[in-house]
């Protein structure tokens, strides 16, 4: 079962690069012969020697850290704060009843728009983008773990409280591994939320940071250089989600098969 497992999932991984390959394949051709002008496509060539160009003068590392410094303490912060609303509305009723259609009304709300006023309270730094990250992803965290404490088994907590499991107990071994777990199983959505907001932060008022050498390149009208970001930006999202894949599987491994 796991040989013929890790075989089928090889396959599906030489297949998915086989289609990366192909693809950039024939946007070598197509640019080559001029039926993609690279004047507006640009070319593999040229994306290749602009990140040569970042990672030479130092740029790449530069720009792709600050990036990650905005995403990393706005994802901490949104998350922990998320769970600590989750937590109060899904575990005080009034207080859910009270926050729903403000909660509901935020939610619907897309908080991007949100990064002007942020600049204007805040100036141009790394608050506003931090917030930004933030505001994007603490209602989903907060939504979930209010979920996963309603949905927590009443015969668990009913066994356990039987068993003399007092409030700490209760909160130790049932309510925090459920939080825990939808937490964990809404983790991979979240991040690629925190990431798009970080990077969009960085097109306002932004001197550094990968939506900096997006918006520098579109100011200079040079595609390479917006296919280059892009492309680390890819990158970048596909290593946090594959780290992510192997938390939730580790999270998750107790759980039965359906």
């Amino acid at each position: 079962m796991t040989l013929n497992y890790a075989v089928k999932r090889a396959g599906v991984v030489i297949a998915q690069l086989g289609v990366v390959v192909l693809v950039i394949w024939l946007w070598g051709v197509l640019s080559g012969h001029d039926i993609l002008d690279p004047v507006y496509f640009s070319s593999p060539s040229q994306v290749w020697h602009e990140l040569k160009d970042w990672y030479a003068d130092g740029s790449l590392w530069h720009n792709l850290g600050d990036t990650m410094r905005v995403f990393a303490i706005g994802y901490v912060a949104g998350t922990v704060l998320g769970i600590v609303i989750g937590v109060l509305i899904g575990a005080v009723g009034w207080l859910r009843e009270l926050t729903e259609p403000f909660l509901a009304f935020f939610n619907a709300m897309p908080r991007l728009i949100l990064l002007p006023l942020l600049v204007v309270w805040f100036g141009f730094g790394v608050l506003p983008k931090v917030v930004l990250v933030m505001a994007v992803i603490v209602l989903m965290v907060a939504l979930n773990v209010a979920s996963g404490l309603r949905e927590v088994r009443s015969d668990l907590l009913d066994s356990a409280k039987l068993k003399g499991a007092g409030t700490l107990a209760l909160l130790q071994h049932v309510y925090i591994p459920s939080v825990a777990l939808w937490v964990t199983s809404t983790a991979r959505v979240t991040v690629g939320y925190a990431f798009n907001a970080a990077i969009a932060a960085e097109f306002i008022g932004a001197n550094t940071g990968l939506g900096y050498l997006m918006y520098l390149s579109q100011s200079n009208f040079q595609p390479e250089g917006i296919w280059a970001a892009l492309i680390l930006t890819v990158v970048v999202a596909i290593v946090m989600d594959g780290l992510l894949a192997l938390v939730e599987h580790r999270a998750t491994r107790w759980m039965p098969v359906s």
